[in-house]
């Protein structure tokens, strides 16, 4: 969670209700936070199909160090289409 600009570093605040955001050159797929667990680094089962379109973000835990990995997952809940004209920003 603290390699590159640490896109994960808060990983672990997310909480129910929260949004999470990501953009093609065709959509932005909006999806609602459902879970967040711990597991074993070997543990390949959260990645694994779910049952239903969801989001799982993995990074390591606790923060520098690899011991364990928190698993954040999070089910899409619309496809917004992206306008031709639309420029994306970014938005740390």
């Amino acid at each position: 969670r603290i390699t590159d600009k640490a896109p994960f570093y808060y990983i672990d605040t997310l909480t129910t209700g929260d949004r999470l955001y990501l953009r093609d050159e065709q959509y932005v797929y909006e999806y609602v936070y459902k879970t967040t667990f711990i597991v074993e680094p070997d543990d390949w089962a959260p990645i694994y199909s779910q049952g239903f379109s969801c989001l799982t973000l993995v990074s390591c835990e606790p923060i520098g160090v690899n011991t364990h990995r928190i698993i954040v997952q999070s089910a899409l809940v619309a496809m917004h289409p992206v306008k031709a004209d639309e420029e994306f920003t970014y938005q740390p």
